[in-house]
């Protein structure tokens, strides 16, 4: 943007404002001819003799060309004075500034390999395949996210890389993972060791505290349990590198809002392909304000309410890890490198940048769920607070959340007193019986759950909601294993009026065995 404002602002004193909006050959006008041969040439009638050099087609005011085509407009014509005598015609007319700043950006990418920056796009609003090569463009680059996508998934790499490979930070990956590509958020196994782990590493983490990534700050700031952590845990760690992420992200918002001359306001707007189709989001101007507000105040929280960890490791890593994080895309080396410098727990929602950490320098480390289970667990935070969180989690599709039965039957409590809609009561139930899932601690919970629903004297038009949407929830994605899943269930359950109403949910749901 930097390089833009000054080629269109070339030759202005500080307050003119300049017209490039130029419909007729004059003085520092940019042409383009058709000769009597059909070729075509490019001129500039230049007026500072110094900038010749720069550029061929650069000629003075009485050149020949120029006394001819002064003063033509667009398709006009008139006779060519130099060699192979005839009839030429003006294809297009710019000031001169805007003819070089298209020409930098046609031929960005061709003179900058290396650089990232502006890539010009054809369309043409007025045909029906007009709007096809900037398809393209955007489907090509949706294809490429879904493989990086798919390798991240798969264990290649922490998401700080794959951001780097799409060009976004890592905030932006983890928020548009889902959505854009897809893919679930690898926040943990899903094994019950994992989960015990970090229950132990968090109660050990109360002596030394813990330091947090760039997207667990940003996490913690969206679900507002900031206070919570630091009553648990005091201050808070980062690093300059989350610093940055954030700063880096403050600037890019405040240096792309644009004004909509027809409305009179500002906006952010970017564009993708959803299903063949080309869509455009936008943010009003009242919803950058806001964003705007929130950004500063996520910056002053970093800086006055958590401490600067340095990123030094205990011992000095080895060549490779160095040259990765010496590599650009490699700096979430500095989280790791400074929990284990300071002993501090490392909390990211980042399971292989986690699992990195440990095999690597025996950096002990958590997600934002499992400091959901320990605020409550140790009265740091109520458990509604702990629901609404983890429904929060789950819209940005994370994968391998987990739940308990006292917190089931607090959702449905909730649901009960309409303080939770029953599709909010679906979707946190829908933690049970995940892909990939522990089946016999989901099947054990949720069969925890159902007895508690029907031991507490619940309306009956609750306790029958609520349970059929945990048996739906537990056994939508089991397959052929839905009946032992099931079977297992009623196994396992106390008292009629619960049996009874399992048996005929399943023959409601068609899900009795033949004999």
């Amino acid at each position: 943007m930097g390089l833009s404002a000054s080629v269109l602002a070339v030759g202005s004193p500080p307050g003119a404002k300049d017209d490039l909006h130029v419909t007729s050959i004059q003085e520092n006008s940019t042409f383009e001819v058709r000769k009597p041969d059909g070729s075509k040439q490019t001129f500039t009638i230049e007026t500072n003799e110094e900038l010749f050099a720069l550029r061929d087609g650069n000629i003075k005011l009485d050149h020949p060309v120029a006394v001819a085509a002064l003063g033509k407009s667009c398709d006009e014509e008139f006779d060519w004075p130099l060699k192979a005598k005839g009839t030429a015609r003006i294809v297009s007319v710019k000031h001169k500034s805007l003819a070089a700043f298209h020409q930098i950006i046609e031929r960005y990418e061709e003179q900058f390999p290396d650089a990232s920056g502006f890539k010009s796009v054809s369309v043409n609003f007025e045909k029906d395949d007009g709007l096809d090569e900037m398809k393209a463009l955007l489907r090509q680059r949706a294809n490429y996210a879904q493989e990086k996508a798919k390798e991240y998934h798969d264990g290649a790499y922490p998401i700080y890389i794959l951001g780097f490979f799409l060009g976004l930070d890592p905030i932006e990956t983890l928020l548009g993972l889902k959505q854009e590509c897809g893919v679930s958020l690898k926040v943990s196994s899903c094994l019950h060791e994992d989960q015990a782990n970090a229950s132990t590493a968090l109660k050990e983490a109360s002596k030394n505290g813990i330091i947090a990534d760039s997207s667990a700050c940003y996490l913690i700031r969206r679900l507002g349990i900031e206070n919570a952590i630091e009553s648990a845990f005091g201050q808070i760690g980062v690093t300059q590198e989350t610093i940055d992420i954030f700063a880096r992200r403050l600037q890019n918002l405040e240096s792309s809002n644009f004004l909509d001359e027809e409305s009179g306001t500002r906006k952010v707007g970017s564009i993708a392909v959803r299903d063949g189709k080309i869509v455009l989001n936008e943010l009003t101007e009242g919803e950058v304000k806001s964003t705007l507000d929130l950004m500063h105040s996520d910056l002053e929280w970093l800086k006055e309410k958590c401490v600067l960890v340095p990123a030094v490791a205990k011992a000095d890593p080895s060549d490779e890890v160095i040259h990765l994080r010496m590599k650009v895309g490699g700096r979430f080396f500095d989280d790791i490198f400074a929990a284990d410098g300071t002993d501090r727990l490392l909390l990211s929602e980042d399971f292989h940048l986690r699992r990195w950490a440990g095999e690597l320098f025996g950096v002990k480390g958590a997600w934002i769920q499992a400091m959901l289970f320990h605020l409550e667990g140790t009265g740091h935070l109520e458990m509604r607070e702990a629901i609404n969180c983890t429904l929060q989690l789950q819209e940005l599709g994370e994968h391998a959340l987990s739940t308990s039965a006292e917190q089931i039957l607090m959702a449905a409590e909730m649901l009960s007193k309409g303080e939770l809609s029953e599709e909010g009561f679906t979707k946190y139930c829908s933690l049970l019986g995940q892909r990939d899932a522990d089946m016999p601690s989901h099947i054990k919970v949720a069969v925890a759950a159902v007895e508690g629903l029907w031991g507490i004297g619940s309306e009956s038009g609750i306790r029958e909601k609520a349970t059929s949407i945990i048996l739906r929830s537990l056994t939508s994605l089991q397959g052929s294993d839905t009946y032992v899943v099931l079977d297992t269930v009623e196994s396992l359950v106390r008292g009629y009026g619960v049996r009874e109403y399992i048996e005929k949910w399943r023959v409601g749901h068609f899900l009795v065995r033949e004999h």
